[in-house]
């Protein structure tokens, strides 16, 4: 946290993590805590739980109004981040069938297709061990 113990409480200070930056705000003594959660846990009238993440809407982490954060939990902040929009990262379809109404399970082919494959189903898949012959 920053290195300044002689702030006076509601003392911003911008911090960098991890290529981001972010306000932190000075609570008491010795303790900063970073401006969107102490937000966010005052438009919710409550202390935030450990699993809930205040959300910057816009992506900007130094843009702190009300109107640009939610309060989210863990896994609905982690679907956010990483939403897929596409079938694929690199195929709009599967490579073979050209359907995109089964899942993608890997190298551009739908789940029909890629079992297909030889040596890709279970029975297939069967373990030779050193010692049995």
């Amino acid at each position: 946290m920053p290195t300044g113990t002689r702030a006076v409480p509601g003392t911003l200070q911008m911090v960098q993590r991890g290529g981001r930056s972010y306000w932190l705000v000075k609570l008491g003594q010795g303790c900063w805590q970073y401006e969107h959660r102490v937000l966010g846990a005052c438009r919710l009238g409550r202390a935030l739980r450990p699993r809930e993440v205040v959300h910057n809407k816009n992506g900007d982490g130094l843009d702190n109004r009300l109107c640009n954060l939610e309060v989210i939990g863990w896994g609905e902040h982690s679907r956010q981040h990483h939403r897929i929009t596409t079938w694929a990262q690199r195929y709009r379809a599967c490579r073979q069938c050209r359907t995109t109404e089964r899942k993608h399970l890997g190298g551009g082919l739908c789940s029909r297709c890629y079992q297909r494959q030889p040596g890709k189903r279970w029975k297939d898949r069967r373990v030779r061990h050193a010692s049995r012959k």
